[in-house]
């Protein structure tokens, strides 16, 4: 069962699509718990449901497994509060929460964070600002995201060499400070991207998540040419990236590319109908994927703006 873990969720979701992991883990569960290894057992649904989350499976369906297994994995300090903060990303992500800002609710309280005192201490911070990063790419909430990317930099990286976690840390990072470079111009955040844009290109030139991630090479591209002023090679690769994730299953990558095309073309005033229809096709993947508090947002968005 350790081995079935280290292999589908540290080696092969670098070179393969993130979901052909997703079987392999679930069968290291049922190993681990026929040979009575439970910590290892509960390390696998973890990793199953990482799986589940970078795909694009529907967030009721990760709520529901986490609903199942949580109680019981909550003796299992170090996993048990990975999973917690895991799941209450999910539930922010759908909108069950006060705050969709604030990781606090049913499933965790990020405010355990600052009790964290364990061995384990690093590991799960770590852990819980990659997770806050992927909530506020999907909560458009840049400002908060801009500071974070540049305080996490690289660290979840190079603490967790191979985790498929990571799989999503460069997007999570890369996508706000793509935005505020273009918002604010400054250096730094130019800097940033372009960093984060070289990471993703050379991970996938030595054949590093080519299954995961080429789909957030085409979109760092495409805002690298915005803030470059190639507005038709932007439109390309905004285009070829919303086919590969659409094609390949990452509803929620496609949905964001759907987002960000849009928000481009309105900032342009290009073309306010295709950029409806963005916007449009946008909500459609959300919907899929279950992200229901974005979907409210843009629809608010759509009325305001055309």
């Amino acid at each position: 069962a350790r081995t079935i873990f280290l292999v589908w969720y540290y080696v092969l979701p670098w070179s393969r699509h993130i979901r052909d992991s997703e079987r392999p883990l679930i069968a290291g569960y049922h190993f681990a718990t026929d040979c009575g290894d439970t910590r290892m057992s509960f390390f696998c649904i973890f990793g199953k449901l990482i799986a589940d989350l970078i795909s694009g499976r529907p967030l009721r369906q990760i709520d529901d497994v986490c609903r199942a297994f949580v109680p019981q994995i909550a003796q299992s300090e170090l996993v048990g509060t990975l999973m917690r903060i895991l799941w209450q990303t999910v539930l922010n992500l759908i909108g069950q929460c006060e705050d969709v800002n604030k990781l606090v609710g049913e499933g965790w309280n990020e405010l355990e964070i600052a009790l964290e005192e364990s061995p384990h201490s690093p590991y799960v911070k770590n852990h819980f600002k990659a997770f806050k990063s992927y909530l506020y790419l999907f909560n458009g909430e840049h400002k908060r995201s801009v500071d974070l990317a540049m305080e996490r930099q690289d660290q979840f990286l190079e603490d967790n060499p191979g985790s498929a976690l990571g799989l999503i840390d460069l997007i999570s990072r890369g996508m706000p400070l793509f935005d505020a470079a273009q918002r604010t111009k400054k250096k730094r955040y130019i800097n940033a991207s372009n960093k984060i844009r070289k990471t993703c290109k050379a991970w996938l030139q030595n054949g590093n998540g080519v299954g995961s991630v080429v789909h957030h090479g085409m979109l760092f591209d495409a805002e690298k040419a915005i803030l470059e002023g190639k507005v038709e090679d932007a439109k390309g690769l905004y285009k070829r990236g919303i086919a590969f994730a659409s094609r390949a299953g990452f509803v929620q990558d496609a949905a964001l590319l759907h987002e960000r095309y849009a928000t481009f073309l309105l900032s342009r005033k290009i073309n306010s109908e295709e950029a409806r229809y963005h916007l449009e096709r946008a909500i459609i993947f959300y919907q899929e994927w279950g992200a229901q508090s974005r979907v409210q947002f843009i629809k608010q968005r759509v009325s305001a703006q055309l």
